[in-house]
């Protein structure tokens, strides 16, 4: 691949302008793009929201990306953010097992195999029925700080920080849309705690990460929303 090109691409990534990234490479006709090329506009749909798009490309070099962890960790995060946990963690543990030491398809693996095991555990935690209490929406929404200890360490960028915050102020928005039973309110907890997890890459990207104290951060958040709100779901289940 022409190295300026290249450069241009990998400039784009870093400031997150994957729309960039996408026209540039579609002025490339498909039977001219080589798989390295293939492999940047996969990753650019990828973080676009375009998953379906990164597969089609992906698959064009099926054969040869078969045994490249980076081929197989591109297409098994388009179909992990489409919801096909399945596929994405046969993929995710192929990657790893070519390359153990990837600390991203360790992460993914992780995530899906503790929201399988708690959509297991749902209903031995909670009685069936318990999921079927509702929650009215006070005339105001409360007061709630968003977290606090996040926006006060300069390890996470502010611009981060503030798309988890917008994650967790859409599920307050979803509260005060209406009534809600306890398993609809948990519906979109796990929709909008999956959505945060998914901010890891950038994190990473900015030098930072989200772990142990963000993650307090973010459960010190959802605990005072379900206080606030009146919500009987333990936190645990809740960010689950």
């Amino acid at each position: 691949m022409d190295k300026k090109l290249l450069a241009r691409l990998q400039k784009w990534h870093d400031q997150n302008k994957h729309d960039k990234i996408i026209k540039e490479i579609l002025k490339v006709p498909q039977e001219k793009r080589d798989y390295e090329l293939s492999g940047l506009l996969a990753r650019a749909y990828n973080n676009s929201a375009e998953c379906d798009k990164a597969i089609e490309q992906l698959l064009v070099f099926k054969e040869r990306g078969e045994t490249d962890p980076l081929w197989l960790f591109r297409l098994a995060y388009a179909y992990y953010y489409k919801d096909e946990d399945e596929k994405a963690l046969a993929l995710f543990e192929k990657c790893r097992a070519l390359n153990p030491s990837d600390p991203d398809a360790e992460l993914f693996i992780n995530m899906i195999n503790r929201a399988k095991q708690a959509s297991e555990n749902i209903t031995p935690s909670y009685p069936q029925e318990w999921w079927l209490q509702t929650v009215t929406p006070p005339p105001e929404i409360p007061e709630i700080e968003y977290l606090a200890d996040m926006y006060r360490d300069e390890y996470y960028p502010a611009f981060l920080v503030d798309k988890v915050k917008a994650e967790l102020s859409a599920m307050t928005d979803f509260i005060m849309s209406g009534v809600h039973t306890y398993k609809e309110i948990q519906r979109e907890f796990d929709a909008h705690i999956k959505a945060i997890n998914g901010l890891q890459d950038e994190f990473y990207e900015n030098d930072s990460e989200l772990e142990t104290t963000a993650r307090e951060s973010i459960g010190e958040t959802v605990m005072a929303m379900l206080e606030r709100f009146g919500i009987g779901i333990d936190i645990e289940t809740a960010i689950r």
